[in-house]
């Protein structure tokens, strides 16, 4: 399943919450939910990188390797669980796009569970016909965000980042160059 949604809305949470439980369920029987019923599979993520200074490996290069590891680990043939928090977010918005439609692409053909978020629009319309598609929601109330934690089904329709520089009192001319801006994609 691809996943999208407001900044701030729940989507790593969801998705922590999700691998937590598919190892707790394996591991001591138990999870976080009225019911579980699933293959015996193992979990691997792509989540909350950094860079290694000391390894001198950048966000990227990190981020490659994991992806790389896991595209490993699905030739074996053995039931996973991919989790892929925003997927290439290191790299330029043109070769993120084309790379991870490519890999996402590749890896639903393959025996596994995928579970990805991102906030690359253009991404989850190339992928709608091969994947599941849920989103978390926002509502701006006067001078605040409401988040209902709540998974839909389908693509968000509306994204929050200007909405959430508002709030923080950044200078109108930011925010108004900003909203004219996404008016003109």
């Amino acid at each position: 399943m691809v996943l999208t949604g407001a900044n701030a809305s729940g989507k790593s949470t969801f998705m922590k919450a999700v691998a937590i439980n598919v190892i707790l369920a394996q591991t001591i029987n138990t999870c976080v939910a009225k019911n579980m019923k699933m293959p015996a599979i193992q979990v691997m993520t792509s989540m909350a990188l950094r860079d290694d200074v000391l390894q001198g490996e950048s966000y990227y290069m990190r981020e490659i390797k994991y992806l790389k590891r896991m595209l490993d680990e699905l030739e074996t043939g053995e039931p996973m669980l991919f989790v892929i928090d925003e997927i290439l977010k290191g790299t330029n918005t043109r070769e993120r796009l084309a790379a991870s439609n490519a890999i996402l692409s590749y890896m639903v053909q393959k025996q596994g569970f995928l579970l990805i978020a991102t906030h690359d629009l253009e991404l989850v319309y190339a992928l709608k016909n091969r994947y599941d598609t849920y989103y978390f929601d926002s509502q701006v109330h006067e001078k605040d965000i409401v988040f209902p934690y709540k998974i839909r089904r389908g693509i968000v329709g509306k994204t929050n980042a200007i909405d959430l520089m508002e709030l923080l009192d950044f200078p109108e001319e930011i925010t108004d160059q900003a909203r004219r801006e996404v008016g003109k994609r």
